[in-house]
C-alpha cells in the first residue's frame, strides 16, 4: 500500500484566546483525518506513524491548548475536558468537513468519544489507541478529588502570575519527556525527539519546556459487529514508538467502507477502532 509524502507544514487557526497550531500531511482535496495527541504530548506524537499510513487522506495533527505550539488557555481557566472537546468543534467548522475521521490517542481518544456522541453526524469513523482508560472515584472521595484540583489550580495560578516561566538545559527537557509518562514506561530516544521538535522553544538563556480497561466495558464492545478491537505487544506510546505494530490495522480501518451513522441514541450503529497495548 502506498503511504503518504513525507512532508508536512504547519498552520495556526485563530480563536478567542489564541490560535490552534496544527501539522498537516497530505493534499487539501482529500478527506481529513483529525489528529488528536493525548496528555502533555503533541503533534508530533504522530511523526513516526503518519507516514506507513495511506496516501488516501490528508491528516490534521493539531495541538491541543497548552501543548506543542498552540497558544494556552487564558491562565484564570480551570483546565477542563469540555474546554478541550471546544477544540474538536472548531476545527469542524474550520475545515467545513460534512464529516470526518477521528483518530486520538490516550486523552484524545477519550475527548473523541465524547464529540462523536455530541455530534455523530460529524464523525464519519472513529480510530482509538490506548484509548478507554479508568480514573475512578468513589462518591465518598468526591470531595477530596475536587479539592485536589482546586488547589492544583490555584498552585499553578500562583506560579503564572510571577511572569516567569521553567527553563531547562535540553538534556534535562529530553529526561522529563522520555520519562515522565502517565502510563508505560520511558519512551524510546526517538519518540522523545519528535516530541521535544514540537514542544521546545530556544530562549536567551536556555530552552524553555512547553510540553511534557475497563473490562466489562471492552468486552461488551468486543461483541458489536462495528466495533474492532486489536492488541499489540508494547506500552501506551506504542504509536509513537513502535509505529509499525498499529499502522496495518489502521491502515485496513481507513480504507474500509463502513462509517458512522448519525443516531444519537443507537451506538451499535456506526464503526470504530480500539487499539490497544498488551505487555509481554
Amino acid at each position: 500500500m502506498s503511504v503518504i509524502n513525507k512532508n508536512a507544514h504547519d498552520i495556526e487557526i485563530k480563536v478567542p484566546w489564541g490560535y490552534i497550531a496544527a501539522k498537516i500531511w497530505g493534499e487539501e482535496s482529500l478527506p481529513i483525518v483529525l489528529t488528536v495527541h493525548g496528555r502533555m504530548d503533541n503533534a508530533g506524537a504522530f511523526d513516526n506513524l503518519i507516514p506507513l499510513l495511506p496516501d488516501k487522506f490528508r491528516y490534521v495533527c493539531i495541538d491541543l491548548p497548552g501543548h506543542g505550539k498552540s497558544s494556552h488557555f487564558p491562565p484564570h481557566l480551570p483546565l477542563h475536558t469540555l474546554n478541550f472537546l471546544l477544540v474538536y468543534r472548531i476545527m469542524s467548522k474550520y475545515f467545513d468537513e460534512k464529516s470526518f475521521i477521528l483518530l486520538g490517542h490516550s486523552y484524545g481518544a477519550q475527548l473523541g468519544i465524547l464529540f462523536s456522541r455530541m455530534y455523530p453526524h460529524l464523525v464519519e469513523k472513529f480510530i482509538m489507541i490506548e484509548g478507554i482508560h479508568a480514573y475512578p472515584i468513589k462518591a465518598d472521595d468526591y470531595i477530596i478529588h475536587m479539592l485536589k484540583i482546586f488547589q492544583d489550580h490555584f498552585s499553578v495560578h500562583n506560579k503564572l502570575a510571577t511572569g516567569k516561566q521553567p527553563k531547562y538545559k535540553y538534556e534535562e527537557a529530553f529526561n522529563k519527556v522520555k520519562c515522565n509518562r502517565d502510563n508505560g514506561p520511558p519512551i524510546s530516544d526517538k519518540a522523545t525527539e519528535v516530541l521535544l521538535k514540537r514542544g521546545l522553544r530556544k530562549v536567551a538563556k536556555g530552552n524553555d519546556y512547553t510540553t511534557k480497561l475497563f473490562t466489562p466495558v471492552l468486552n461488551e464492545l468486543k461483541k458489536r459487529d462495528n466495533f474492532k478491537y486489536f492488541e499489540v505487544e508494547g506500552y501506551h506510546d506504542v504509536h509513537n514508538v513502535h509505529p509499525e505494530r498499529v499502522a496495518p490495522f489502521i491502515q485496513e480501518f481507513l480504507t474500509s467502507k463502513g462509517k458512522l451513522e448519525p443516531e444519537l441514541d443507537n451506538f451499535d450503529s456506526g464503526k470504530s477502532l480500539l487499539v490497544n497495548c498488551s505487555i509481554s
